[in-house]
């Protein structure tokens, strides 16, 4: 098993602190961190050789590279095998294909729009078969895709011989459906895990003052994130605990970057280990199951001003967690 972190993450949570991207990647590492799990897009433009080398300097791998395509229109196209073939250079075992969505009002188009991107996939999945890379889709928390739920993600595992998941723990809130019961019907098909926990708005408090972001000093200690209430001890408590809700920056003039649910609920991401996902059961039960692929921090949809601290604190949770289940 390796803990690993979007590096898209790292580097918003390194810009907002002020960080150089060496130095936050140096600090993730000492905290367990060993590879990060990147997009086909950011190693693009001439990116690739000056991220590589720093990685490579500082002893941390790739985990999987990850990139969004528009297979519901473009059944055919093969852009997926440079992707492909980065991930053979960067020896990444696995790569996420996003292959499209349906939006609401092309719904009538429906099916010919998943045949389309079962067909990009089947594609996809013969060529990373030939190159040695895993194929994944994940369950993505966008209503507009059609794999955004248990019975969306399985028929598309379903459809395409060979693909495998990305298994993504804090998606399955769309639908409010509980990710166990997934992890248990596609323990089969999972080649790596985004770790994301999730925290509902209503569990939110907005205070004023908080020390987070810049006001920060960028060599403090990982802390625990501004965005969770420490529970006095060192770590942090679930936000289903209503004496301890989740505390955010009210003097922010950003939105909370919410993710809203089929039945309008609105959730946020949080650190690992700290939201009302079954983070510990989850770990618990791939350690049991034998499972000795990718741990993945995700932070997407949590506060930039906390973002380099909260992904310290969820690679520690996920080390130290793992250990001990």
């Amino acid at each position: 098993m390796k803990i690993s972190a979007f590096y898209e993450n790292i580097l918003e949570g390194a810009g907002n602190d002020g960080l150089e991207i060496r130095t936050a990647l140096a600090g993730l590492k000492q905290e367990g961190m060993e590879k990060v799990y990147i997009s086909y897009d950011t190693l693009k433009n001439d990116a690739e050789e000056k991220i590589v080398k720093i990685l490579r300097e500082l002893g941390l791998g790739v985990e999987g590279i990850y990139g969004f395509f528009r297979f519901e229109q473009f059944p055919t196209d093969d852009s997926y095998r440079g992707m492909i073939d980065l991930a053979v250079k960067l020896n990444a075992g696995n790569v996420l294909l996003v292959p499209g969505l349906i939006a609401e009002d092309a719904q009538e188009k429906r099916a010919q729009l998943l045949e389309n991107m079962w067909t990009g996939l089947r594609n996809a999945v013969q060529y990373g078969k030939k190159q040695g890379i895993a194929v994944s889709i994940e369950d993505f928390d966008g209503l507009d895709a059609p794999y955004c739920s248990i019975k969306g993600t399985a028929e598309f595992l379903d459809n395409v011989q060979g693909l495998q998941l990305s298994f993504d723990t804090g998606n399955f809130v769309m639908y409010h459906e509980d990710e166990l019961e997934a992890l248990e019907l596609f323990k089969d098909k999972i080649c790596t895990v985004h770790m994301k926990d999730r925290c509902r708005e209503n569990d939110l408090v907005r205070k004023t003052n908080l020390s987070c972001g810049r006001n920060r000093k960028a060599t403090e200690p990982p802390a625990v994130s501004d965005f969770v209430q420490p529970d006095g001890a060192g770590g942090t408590q679930s936000c289903s605990e209503k004496e301890s809700p989740f505390t955010v920056c009210a003097d922010s003039k950003k939105e909370l970057p919410f993710t809203i649910c089929a039945d309008g609920e609105k959730v946020c991401t949080v650190p690992v280990g700290s939201g009302f996902i079954h983070m510990k059961e989850i770990l618990t039960r791939l350690k049991k199951q034998g499972y000795d692929g990718g741990l993945i921090a995700e932070l997407y949809g949590h506060p930039a001003e906390n973002m380099y601290h909260g992904i310290r604190d969820s690679v520690r949770w996920l080390g130290e967690t793992w250990a001990a289940v």
